[in-house]
């Protein structure tokens, strides 16, 4: 960044350095040439690690978007349940990334985190009544000698419990209202009447499919029908649901379950 700030008499330099900031990455003898070029002196580079410098780039852009003149961000990690496949040392780990989002202490600041997660990741893992990641967690890090890291693992599993939000079930209603306005959606899209019969779908998806899987049926029955000017016959199905399982002898792995049959 200083270079291509300093850079601003060379249009080249300017133009590969602004590159490199976009992930157009220069070699780094032409990154030294240049830095020796702006300040007369050698550039030390200390190595890139994943663990230790992927989260300079949030802070980075965290800084870019409040220089843009945004108040702020808001990160969305989706699925967050996936956790539950995980061994206890890579969920500890997992919780300790979390805690760089949410804490400002970590340098992550005008951001504003939401972790989105199905509900039995709290019963099932988190806050179940026996061997809970609240408990196991910090135990096994103890006996890793990692003690220093529980305060902040306890503090995220507490925001979890504290902050945490149970989104009522759409009603009916609801996702009827959901299914007419994409409907309306695709027909402006493609500028055609696209067919007011949408309740053909509706009545195919049962109440308990996501909420994804009924806007995914609709826009596939709108594309069918506008492709081939006929009414698809759309039936929606979810393939039966794996739960993770932890193998005898073994407290570090989580794996899926294999269905019988």
């Amino acid at each position: 960044m200083k270079n291509y700030l300093e850079s601003d008499s060379d249009m080249y330099n300017q133009h590969v350095l602004l590159g490199d900031l976009a992930g157009d990455f220069i070699p780094v003898t032409q990154l030294r040439s240049i830095n020796r070029m702006n300040f007369g002196n050698t550039l030390s580079i200390s190595r890139f690690t994943v663990k230790e410098n992927t989260f300079d780039y949030f802070r980075f852009l965290a800084y870019l978007i409040r220089a843009g003149g945004c108040a702020g961000w808001v990160i969305l990690f989706d699925e967050f349940e996936q956790l539950m496949y995980l061994g206890i040392m890579a969920r500890a780990n997992a919780y300790l990334n979390a805690a760089r989002f949410m804490s400002p202490s970590f340098g992550m600041t005008a951001a504003y985190t939401v972790f989105s997660a199905s509900s039995n990741l709290w019963s099932e893992l988190i806050w179940r009544q026996k061997n809970s990641d609240y408990d196991t967690v910090p135990q096994k890090l103890a006996a890793k000698e990692r003690q220093h890291e529980i305060p902040t693992v306890r503090e995220v599993l507490g925001s979890f419990l504290k902050d945490n939000l149970f989104l009522d079930k759409l009603s009916t209603f609801d996702v009827n209202r959901m299914l007419w306005s994409v409907r309306e959606y695709h027909a402006q899209a493609y500028d055609w009447p696209a067919p007011v019969d949408i309740d053909r779908v509706a009545a195919s998806l049962a109440g308990d499919k996501p909420l994804r899987t009924a806007i995914r049926s609709m826009v596939e029955y709108l594309d069918l029908q506008y492709l081939y000017d006929e009414q698809p016959d759309i039936k929606a199905g979810m393939p039966e649901e794996i739960l993770p399982v932890k193998p005898a002898g073994d407290e570090d792995k989580l794996e899926p379950a294999i269905p019988e049959g």
